[in-house]
């Protein structure tokens, strides 16, 4: 006619998600006018999870990635006149 409680253990385990990388930078970011095929900067990804590989693209035409640096791409080349390098 009681109450009657029962206690019992339980395991609950919690899988290890790859979450985001927390950073991404470009690390000496310095162009030189009118130069193709130079390195623009080493690119930098931090992530918690610690060492994974990453797939990196550059969006902009001007741009390709080789390795993790990020190049000026062959037959393109940037001028100080461009306003989105001022």
């Amino acid at each position: 006619p009681g109450i009657r409680t029962t206690q019992t253990m339980i395991t609950i385990n919690v899988a290890n998600a790859n979450e985001p990388p927390t950073s991404v930078s470009l690390q000496t970011n310095k162009v030189v006018s009118n130069v193709t095929g130079q390195t623009v900067g080493r690119i930098n990804i931090q992530d918690t999870d610690g060492p994974t590989t990453y797939s990196v693209v550059s969006l902009d035409e001007r741009f390709a990635v080789n390795g993790m640096n990020m190049v000026v791409r062959n037959g393109s080349s940037l001028t100080n006149s461009d306003p989105q390098f001022q």
